[in-house]
């Protein structure tokens, strides 16, 4: 743990006994907070996993967790907060959520929870082939964010009509994909019309902005970085 972090657990901690959150708490009653948690692991570290404990909260510091939300706070769950059923106006709403589907998430959190009759959104292995499609929506993520590098000879010009132009067309090229490929390969498809409708549109973006601004881009970091994504 580097010395920043130190600083913020010396500070967190000094808060707790204060009684930093009891007033927030007070201060917040009626409104509504979703906690996400990863694993809930029996020990503080694990050999080589970098940033283990950062991530993670041990069981006894999650109960002491539990112990707090259900004296001070109203525990409710997600579907509750949709329907906006059992909300509480004098306390804090708190939704429970845990988004790794760690197997100590049903070994100690969940125990955990039944002895204190709370409810909790749990990850589930059903979404584990979505991790299928990954690869295709990396890349539509990086040229998403380079947009506004590959339009910068456009917005220059005062030429941003033609981004209008070409995100349409780009929409309508993914419905259309969209209509060929799903039935062939279901979400698969979905994913692949995005990354080829993205292509398309930096690549006329690219090409129409050029004109105006020549832009030297480093692609061999921006590979790299898809790669350490996917």
């Amino acid at each position: 743990m580097n010395l920043r972090s130190k600083a913020l657990v010396g500070f967190l901690a000094l808060s707790n006994r204060l009684g930093g959150p009891v007033v927030c708490d007070l201060f917040r009653r009626g409104r509504v907070k979703i906690l996400m948690y990863h694993g809930i692991p029996t020990r503080k570290e694990f050999d080589g996993v970098a940033n283990y404990y950062g991530y993670n909260v041990p069981l006894n510091e999650f109960e002491q967790h539990i112990r707090y939300l259900s004296n001070r706070c109203n525990v409710i769950s997600l579907r509750d907060l949709l329907d906006g059923e059992n909300l509480s106006n004098s306390k804090m709403n708190i939704v429970l959520t845990f988004d790794d589907g760690y197997e100590n998430n049903f070994s100690n959190a969940f125990k955990l929870l039944q002895k204190y009759n709370f409810s909790a959104l749990f990850a589930s292995l059903k979404y584990e082939p979505a991790g299928v499609i990954l690869p295709y929506l990396a890349v539509p993520l990086t040229l998403h964010g380079a947009i506004t590098i590959y339009t910068a000879g456009i917005y220059i010009q005062k030429k941003t009509q033609y981004v209008l132009y070409f995100t349409i067309g780009a929409g309508i090229l993914n419905l259309i994909l969209n209509i060929i490929l799903v039935p062939m390969i279901g979400l698969v498809g979905a994913a692949v019309a995005t990354l080829i409708s993205y292509l398309f549109l930096i690549t006329l973006s690219n090409v129409l902005s050029a004109k105006f601004l020549t832009l030297h881009l480093n692609y061999q970091a921006l590979t790299k970085y898809d790669l350490k994504v996917t």
